[in-house]
């Protein structure tokens, strides 16, 4: 009998590759996006601190239009980070296409492996009955001819 063999066993290891690369990129952009909306909620507790300082009395003018300063400048740097966020949106959303698409190949693969291992599985079972049949066969003949010539 022959040894089971899937002649596409190395596209399988090369889509199971692609899914875990996918798999690890998708992690990686939630986790950057993670970072920038951590990163945006503390800016905004900051301007939110500077904007509670402005309205306390004994600010001079000078320091109340460096806090108006500060919070223009986080209101634009808000609107960089949400721009980041929404890239980074983008970017899950095609790494998630492209890490569902690697598993569904994989996946499909797999199955046409398992379909391929159950033929061949039928294919050596057939083989064995084949051999005991013959080997069956050719011991009653041999028992047939010794029966005549003795």
């Amino acid at each position: 009998m022959k040894k089971f063999s899937f002649r596409l066993e190395s596209v399988l290891r090369y889509r199971e590759t692609q899914t875990r690369r996918g798999e690890a990129e998708v992690q990686q952009l939630l986790a950057r996006r993670v970072r920038l909306v951590a990163f945006l909620n503390e800016l905004k507790t900051q301007r939110v601190e500077a904007e509670q300082t402005g309205r306390t009395d004994g600010v001079t003018g000078g320091v109340l239009q460096l806090l108006r300063d500060y919070v223009e400048a986080s209101r634009r740097q808000e609107q960089v980070v949400l721009g980041q966020i929404a890239a980074v949106d983008r970017e899950i959303e095609a790494a998630r296409k492209r890490h569902q698409k690697a598993r569904s190949d994989e996946k499909l693969l797999d199955t046409l492996r398992t379909k391929s291992l159950e033929t061949w599985r039928l294919e050596s079972l057939r083989e064995g009955e084949i051999v005991a049949g013959e080997s069956y066969l050719a011991g009653l003949y041999r028992r047939e001819n010794e029966a005549a010539e003795g």
